[in-house]
């Protein structure tokens, strides 16, 4: 439920069991264990220490600790879900009232935990499930997420009445011996999308009607929908699967744009680094996105990790590349880096 109430200045003391003991704490007669939770007083902020310490990414075998602020005597009991990107899995963590913190008698509670981050690199994503049940009325439970999905783990969050693990706070979690690649230090970056970059051998080029997730009639070849493009033109207008523009390439099936293939392949990329192209930009990596056979665009839906089909495959290494698809340099370009892209959650 939702209260958005100002704090009443009156209050009364109530004393509440904690451990082996009892403290005497303050609440105001407005807000009270009631099952009804006051959002306004609600915070947490992942910028600021008294919310979250250590603030930032933190290094493997860390713990950190979270705070929350409610209304004073608003709540019965509050956990943190947390969800472990590494290991696939779902902690939830009880948290308790800071008395040692909590010094304001008449208008906040602060409640904390402390999370053990563990061993391993990883994303740690969590919020607040807030709860307000006395055992006399119907119970109230809230949840305090992040209030900008867009960007994970920043500032802020707000109140909401559903439980929404797609609107959590981030703490990244790294390993502190890592140290970034000599290749990389100021190493200026050109990212490639292989299919859309150059042909550079038109007698492997994808033909229309293979197979597409998403389209009953196949793939199309340069947004040649319809007749639209007959020459396969490369710099012909991309078209619309959704319709919303011409040329349009929906069908009864709807369609994605990564049905539309045009004919990009290593060969091509092999071209412009021999041609000098990326040393009169001064690049010193190549990071291409992925080279595995796959029906969809931008090929990140791949099955075997070494099945590449006829177009991003080549005789021998791409140059630069060592037997990974990475290396330190070529003939009369010494030094360039080449870096595949994997997505292996990707895989079929």
């Amino acid at each position: 439920m939702r209260r958005l109430l100002p704090l009443a200045a009156l209050v009364v003391l109530v004393s509440v069991a904690w451990g082996a003991g009892a403290q005497v704490r303050a609440a105001p007669l407005a807000a009270s264990a009631d099952c009804d939770i006051w959002w306004n007083e609600v915070l947490h902020d992942t910028f600021n220490p008294v919310y979250r310490s250590p603030v930032g990414p933190v290094t493997t075998g860390t713990t950190v600790r979270l705070r929350l602020r409610v209304a004073q005597g608003d709540i019965t009991g509050a956990r943190v879900r947390v969800w472990d990107d590494r290991t696939n899995t779902e902690t939830y963590y009880p948290m308790a009232w800071d008395g040692a913190y909590d010094t304001d008698p008449t208008t906040y509670d602060w409640w904390y935990v402390d999370i053990p981050v563990g061993s391993d690199p990883t994303i740690l994503y969590y919020f607040f499930e807030i709860n307000d049940a006395p055992g006399w009325c119907t119970p109230d439970q809230d949840f305090y997420v992040d209030d900008d999905p867009k960007f994970y783990g920043g500032g802020f969050g707000q109140m909401s009445d559903a439980y929404d693990d797609t609107r959590s706070f981030q703490i990244t979690v790294y390993d502190p011996t890592f140290t970034v690649p000599p290749w990389m230090q100021r190493g200026v970056v050109y990212h490639i999308f292989p299919d859309r970059f150059r042909d550079g051998d038109p007698t492997n080029n994808p033909q229309a009607g293979r197979f597409s997730y998403n389209r009953s009639n196949g793939a199309i070849v340069r947004s040649n929908f319809g007749g639209a493009n007959p020459g396969e033109v490369w710099n012909f207008t991309v078209c619309d699967p959704r319709g919303t523009y011409t040329p349009s390439c929906q069908d009864a099936d709807g369609g994605y744009y990564g049905d539309n293939f045009y004919g990009g392949d290593l060969r091509g990329i092999i071209q412009k680094i021999e041609d000098g192209y990326f040393t009169n930009l001064g690049v010193t990596v190549l990071y291409i996105n992925p080279i595995f056979l796959s029906p969809l665009q931008p090929q990140v839906r791949h099955g075997r990790l070494h099945d590449r089909g006829p177009r991003l495959r080549h005789p021998g290494r791409l140059p630069g590349a060592g037997p990974e698809g990475r290396g330190t340099g070529h003939q009369g370009h010494p030094g360039r880096r080449v870096q595949p892209h994997v997505l292996r959650q990707h895989l079929l």
